[in-house]
């Protein structure tokens, strides 16, 4: 009876302590996946756009980085209220790229409940050698929303859904990952 006692504390131990292992094993890979080597903050300015029933709001897409970190790309989403819309059609009609920040548009979508956000992916022009890249305050593009209804809401950067790409001044560095540290959003108001 007491060896059975035995033989089970014994599985049980190298139970736990395979799982102990198995999960620290499993932590490390996954904070290797998200290793970043500047912080970075993305606004929309105004801070509050004023816009007519029929006319267009046009805000700012403004990138701040830090550490000499240069920009490379950008794959955001930017969510608005019921009173402003985006040519469905079209999307990519109503931003302007900033090209001497980042050359190609490559995607401009509406996506999210409602449809209610504008994906936006650009990048550097693959021709562009990593000293040309820009950093500081940069302004990535700029979007025109149609207002179609009277009333006021928020501009809003979906942090979760945001990852900027760059590259790192540091000699040596292979990391290319960009935290986004803060958010600044907007608000706008539309009248008759």
């Amino acid at each position: 009876m007491k060896n059975n006692k035995n033989y089970v504390v014994i599985v049980l131990l190298v139970a736990v302590v395979s799982l102990g292992i198995y999960l620290l094993i499993r932590k490390n890979q996954n904070t290797q996946k998200t290793v970043y080597f500047a912080e970075t903050k993305l606004s929309i300015a105004p801070e509050l756009g004023k816009g007519k029933i029929d006319g267009q709001i046009g805000v700012q897409l403004i990138a701040e980085t830090g550490n000499g970190a240069k920009i490379s790309s950008i794959d955001t989403q930017i969510c608005y209220g019921n009173e402003l819309s985006v040519d469905e059609a079209d999307p990519s009609s109503q931003v302007e790229l900033n090209t001497e920040a980042l050359g190609l548009l490559v995607d401009v979508s509406i996506v999210g409940e409602d449809n209610k956000c504008l994906r936006l992916v650009a990048i550097a022009n693959l021709d562009k050698k990593p000293e040309d890249l820009v950093t500081g305050t940069v302004p990535l593009a700029t979007i025109k929303f149609l207002a179609k209804l009277t009333g006021s809401g928020e501009i809003i950067i979906d942090g979760s859904k945001t990852k900027v790409g760059g590259y790192n001044p540091k000699p040596g560095a292979t990391d290319n990952a960009i935290k986004v540290e803060e958010i600044k959003n907007a608000g706008y108001v539309i009248s008759i």
